[in-house]
């Protein structure tokens, strides 16, 4: 009986020392996590996230079964928030810089209580400021720069992103994007219209309106009619818009010119054309270089109206008038 007892006894004692060793292990593995949840922590509110990430591993991936508190509840976010913003930093030390904005622009999208906020903006500062924007914008950099611009990450931006903008055009129209490249060049032009790049910009939207022209269905646009002569041997064309719409007027040729001609506020629309000018609308009178042109004339205020392209021969002396309205046909 005494001897089934000590048996008994001896089997309770080994439980109770093998809980012991259990919880102890846990323990120490748990203060160890805490541990390491801390050195990251510290790494991570002075922006290195490398070191933050490799301490929050540790932490993070031992085999405790049971994990609590700070350690495990901040060390996850906060190694997701050193991922997204190290992806930027790398890229931007691999001088991937169009790849690191779009990394950095993300990340302050996604994490603009982070601390590590203002550290990427300063490096998306010092990318924009230390570089050419040749040497940063691709399509992808180019179609998110609303984005960049909402997120205050354009430094100085009456200074840097006009020549965003046109580096953005120079860049659709080098692959022949022209309506893209049209829409850069137009936005740096409302936006910026004293800039020093203004008279580049302007021979660039030209360059684009006509390529596009003759890329696009545009219709045909016959040469004017000469109206008369000049007293004093000058070439002028004369061009009565008798249309509801703003239009813009790109002469190719001789002399390269971009001109427009307010919208009519009392003209309407045609279902067949008009027999005659009305001549109720605004009257452009463009005196110009005779000689061979390329001409586009297009609607700036209606994009579904299909623009017009023709040769033009403009003689010395002569005086050519051309009247332009909208007929609008019912397509089924």
């Amino acid at each position: 009986m005494s001897s089934d007892n000590r048996i008994t006894l001896g089997c309770c004692g080994g439980i109770v020392l093998l809980g012991i060793g259990i919880a102890a292990v846990f323990i120490i593995n748990h203060n160890n996590d805490v541990n390491d949840f801390k050195k990251g922590h510290q790494a991570y509110q002075q922006f290195d996230c490398a070191q933050a990430i490799n301490y929050y591993d540790k932490a993070l991936n031992t085999s405790n079964w049971f994990k609590y508190g700070d350690t495990y509840s901040l060390a996850g976010p906060e190694k997701l928030e050193c991922a997204a913003y190290l992806e930027g930093e790398n890229k931007q030390q691999a001088k991937d810089f169009s790849g690191a904005l779009l990394a950095f622009n993300s990340f302050i999208t996604n994490n603009a209580a982070s601390p590590l906020v203002e550290v990427a903006r300063n490096n998306v500062e010092a990318i924009i400021n230390e570089n050419e924007p040749t040497n940063f914008v691709n399509d992808e950099l180019c179609k998110q720069i609303d984005q960049l611009v909402i997120n205050d990450l354009v430094p100085q931006p009456n200074a840097n992103l006009p020549r965003v903008y046109f580096a953005c055009g120079q860049q659709y129209e080098k692959t022949g994007i022209y309506w893209e490249a049209i829409d850069y060049y137009e936005q740096f032009l409302s936006g910026y219209p004293d800039h020093p790049l203004t008279p580049e910009v302007k021979s660039a939207l030209l360059r684009s309106i006509v390529a596009n022209a003759k890329m696009d269905g545009a219709g045909n646009l016959p040469a004017p009619e000469r109206s008369g002569a000049t007293d004093d041997g000058s070439t002028v064309v004369i061009i009565r818009n008798e249309s509801p719409e703003r239009l813009r007027i790109a002469f190719s040729g001789a002399e390269s010119r971009l001109e427009e001609l307010d919208a009519c506020s009392t003209c309407s629309t045609y279902s067949t054309s008009p027999m005659v000018c009305p001549e109720i609308g605004p009257v452009g009178r463009y005196s110009i270089t005779p000689g061979q042109y390329f001409v586009v004339v297009e609607s700036t205020s209606d994009t579904e109206t299909t623009p017009w392209k023709g040769d033009w021969t403009l003689d010395q002396g002569g005086e050519y008038t051309n009247c332009f309205f909208i007929i609008k046909r019912f397509v089924p």
